[in-house]
């Protein structure tokens, strides 16, 4: 069975699990709504930046020790993209929309 690359990098998903824990195993439509229309915000990164503090503790933690990130700084270049965000969106909705 062949499995399916991902859009983005670890370190992507390291930080979106520290708002959403379960990112890539909630099934739950309610909450993959409200992932679908974060990601899609054209504010949604000074939203997740604000929003770091309140997130698992146990995921910021591994942020830090993974690369030496901390409360302010800045997220993943990556995630500032609205085509990298959509296909974080279609991804999501791939996966969970069958």
């Amino acid at each position: 069975m062949k499995t399916k690359q991902l859009v983005a990098s670890e370190e992507v998903y390291d930080f979106l699990k520290v708002i959403w824990p379960d990112y890539e195993t909630d099934s739950n439509y309610e909450n993959l709504c409200v992932m679908v229309y974060t990601l899609s915000d054209p504010d949604c990164v000074r939203w997740l930046s604000e929003n770091m503090e309140f997130g698992d503790e146990k995921q910021l933690s591994l942020l830090n020790k993974k690369y030496s990130w901390g409360y302010g700084d800045e997220l993943p270049e990556w995630l500032k993209s609205p085509k990298h965000r959509l296909l974080l969106i279609s991804e999501l909705l791939e996966r969970n929309l069958r």
